[in-house]
């Protein structure tokens, strides 16, 4: 209906007292006599709602003994846990390394997310020694 956007979409239940708002009314199609909302739970979401789920990666490494566990946020950027990594292997600083995780290179700008990383990800390392 023409000029109903942004009015609540309530759901009548004529056995309770209560009446829930579910929706927001967003746009209408007249041809198709067609209403649009957007449910109020979509609206009200938690935008951090991914911002705390943990994530555990794998560093594993052929060209060196290298085998560590590191867990954080998906939203984390990826250098802080490469400096993790080199906390525990301080010899990795100096060298030339490149990430693969999933038969991707990783960029270490990004997030874990971002990067397309999930919870028990092994992530590859390699040592270019040119």
């Amino acid at each position: 209906m023409a000029g109903s956007s942004g009015i609540p979409i309530i759901l009548l239940n004529k056995d309770s007292k209560e009446i829930p708002v579910i929706g927001i009314h967003s746009r209408g199609k007249k041809l198709k006599q067609i209403n649009i909302g957007t449910f109020i739970w979509e609206i009200f979401k938690d935008d951090n709602e991914n911002k705390n789920k943990k994530c555990v990666i794998l560093f594993i490494s052929s060209d060196q003994i290298i085998n560590f566990p590191i867990s954080g946020n998906i939203k984390d950027n990826f250098r802080d846990f490469e400096e993790k990594l080199f906390t525990q292997f301080p010899t990795l600083r100096n060298k030339n390394l490149y990430y693969l995780a999933n038969g991707n290179i990783i960029n270490r700008n990004e997030t874990l997310e971002n990067n397309r990383i999930e919870n028990d990800t092994t992530i590859l390392i390699n040592i270019d020694d040119d």
